[in-house]
């Protein structure tokens, strides 16, 4: 199934301190309604099967994700998947969520109202939609966030401990100072055992592992990638450059890997397209 993931814009309600202007100041405006529901069309049109990933910001306040939501029709092979801070009124999701397969809302402990985040998942688990609850968690207040995670998880939702880079964008290598202690409560929360610790791409990042320079990628075929400009490109890394643009129709999809050219592979979602083992540079 290709995977896309779309940022629609760097508005978000939030401030928190672990996440940088770029993500949240609101300087890059939404797409026009009318062109981003046209793009969402587009994307519709030219994959039989994807998992069409939004993120922000944050994406609920872009009044046009609501009109492009009404344009498509739903395909189970289709899959729509949304990362939310979950303030959005639950009247708003009420209309929406049957679009959704899949919701991931973080709880960012200084702004989030819990008992609304608690009626949202619910309403959203009845709603047969796959919830995520992610929970940044920072050195210095771990031990409330694992007791406010856990009133999630013993109520029966699928919860995830994010760990926070000090670089956040700049290169994702340096975590905030943890505790082994800490590392050890995290990697045993994902029941990751100490042999499969340097296979996560957490580790791989760390410890530099993440060098596929000469690799064949498979990005842009695995994988596409929408910046908030409506940019196409194969990954996060721009390898090759753009592709065109959603927003203006002009968008040439590729179907072959590419040879990595970039030093470092620093993007999560980048990481995730295979990568080849033997067939160094050679198509």
């Amino acid at each position: 199934m290709t995977q896309i993931q779309w940022s629609l814009g760097n508005h978000c309600n939030y401030n928190c301190e672990y996440c940088p202007d770029v993500l949240k100041s609101g300087s890059i405006p939404f797409p026009d309604p009318d062109s981003f529901a046209k793009a969402f069309i587009r994307i519709y049109d030219a994959f039989t099967e994807y998992n069409l990933q939004i993120i922000g910001g944050e994406p609920t306040a872009y009044a046009g994700l609501e009109q492009a939501l009404l344009l498509v029709r739903k395909d189970p092979k289709k899959k729509i998947t949304i990362e939310t801070n979950g303030t959005k009124e639950l009247s708003w999701w009420q209309d929406h969520a049957s679009h959704f397969a899949n919701v991931v809302v973080s709880v960012h402990k200084r702004y989030a109202d819990l008992d609304h985040i608690l009626k949202l998942v619910e309403f959203l688990k009845v709603q047969q939609v796959e919830v995520t609850v992610k929970f940044p968690i920072e050195p210095t207040n771990w031990n409330e966030i694992i007791q406010i995670r856990n009133s999630f998880k013993y109520a029966g939702f699928n919860t995830e401990l994010q760990l926070l880079y000090k670089n956040f964008t700049k290169g994702n290598n340096q975590y905030y100072e943890y505790s082994q202690e800490q590392m050890d409560y995290y990697y045993k929360d994902k029941g990751i055992n100490v042999n499969q610790i340097p296979q996560q791409i957490e580790q791989i990042k760390i410890h530099k592992l993440n060098q596929y320079t000469g690799h064949m990628c498979w990005i842009g075929v695995d994988q596409f990638v929408i910046d908030r400009q409506g940019y196409v490109f194969r990954g996060w890394c721009e390898q090759n450059g753009t592709l065109g643009n959603i927003l203006e129709g002009s968008v040439v999809w590729p179907t072959d890997p590419v040879i990595c050219r970039r030093e470092l592979c620093s993007n999560g979602f980048d990481l995730q397209a295979r990568k080849s083992e033997k067939s160094w540079g050679n198509l």
